[in-house]
């Protein structure tokens, strides 16, 4: 991207409050280190309207605080779905015996060991299986339910994970908030037209 044509007078206003190489810099969380401002950037700040500016801080301020409540949430929420979690696991791996311990038997009802069917055409058979096997339904759902709930955990656990308030997010935070009160910007005006071109109209 080329440099903003600022216009004679914005480059007036911007000349009074520019720090050229002394810009400030913000904390890049994806490099791990401090990076200095452009100058599109600083003369865009100096030319937003003082009023404007004072709203940011406030709503950085008011984010700094909501972060330290998100990682205490984050970390009584991480501590949930690990139990909820292992508490699915340990029903999946239950019920499954069950199953599994059905199956072994209806298959040793029917088979003599070397046809698999050979006594399927028993009358009373086929009733004492179809009586023994009526609460199967309930467990393969109670399966089921515990298997989307581990699915539903794994999917929750990304998110918290991606949500996670950490030292470097803070640091980043923290490092826009000095970048955003280096300069005092424009008192005179409500917003300055760079300013209005370039945020449209957020702040």
């Amino acid at each position: 991207m080329g440099a903003i044509a600022w216009t004679t007078s914005e480059l007036e206003l911007i000349k009074k409050q520019t720090l050229n190489d002394l810009r400030p810099s913000y904390y890049s969380i994806t490099n791990r280190n401090l990076i200095q401002i452009s100058p599109d950037f600083e003369g865009y700040l100096i030319l937003q309207g003082a009023d404007d500016k004072k709203k940011l801080l406030t709503w950085m301020s008011d984010v700094s605080k909501i972060n330290v409540e998100n990682k205490e949430q984050n970390e009584i929420l991480t501590t949930f779905l690990g139990i909820r979690g292992q508490d699915a696991d340990d029903r999946i791996t239950e019920l499954d015996i069950k199953l599994n311990k059905y199956a072994d038997m209806q298959a040793d009802l029917i088979t003599d060991g070397n046809d698999p069917s050979r006594y399927g055409s028993i009358v009373e058979l086929s009733l004492m299986i179809r009586a023994i096997s009526k609460s199967l339904d309930s467990i393969a759902i109670q399966r089921e339910q515990a298997f989307h709930e581990k699915n539903m955990v794994v999917l929750l656990s990304k998110i918290a994970d991606n949500e996670k308030v950490d030292e470097n997010t803070q640091k980043e935070l923290t490092s826009w908030q000095t970048v955003a009160s280096t300069y005092k910007g424009q008192t005179d005006k409500k917003k300055s037209s760079a300013g209005k071109s370039a945020s449209g109209g957020v702040f």
